[in-house]
């Protein structure tokens, strides 16, 4: 079999890997971006750059709690403060 391209793996690859043993797998380097948006975001707030809400601080942890265990609405079910930083994006 010939590779003709390649790319990063989506929360939307998640179906096709449901109940294989690379589901661990995909998961773990699906979260690596998460995990990567998350830090921006505890720098923003740690900074001072972001003000952030007892609420959606107890959302967020929860969140951060259920993507380290793997729980699959982790994935889905990112909190809009976190998201705002996937890609890679800087200061709020």
């Amino acid at each position: 079999m010939k590779v003709l391209s390649a790319r990063k793996l989506k929360m939307s690859d998640l179906a096709a890997f449901a109940h294989l043993a690379e589901e661990t797998s995909v998961k773990r380097d699906i979260r690596r971006d998460l995990l990567s948006a998350f830090d921006i975001y505890k720098q923003n707030v740690v900074y001072g750059i972001l003000d952030e809400t007892q609420a959606d601080r107890e959302t967020v942890l929860r969140w951060y709690r259920a993507l380290l265990d793997l729980d699959e609405t982790a994935f889905s079910e990112v909190p809009p403060a976190v998201a705002a930083y996937l890609g890679g994006g800087g200061n709020a």
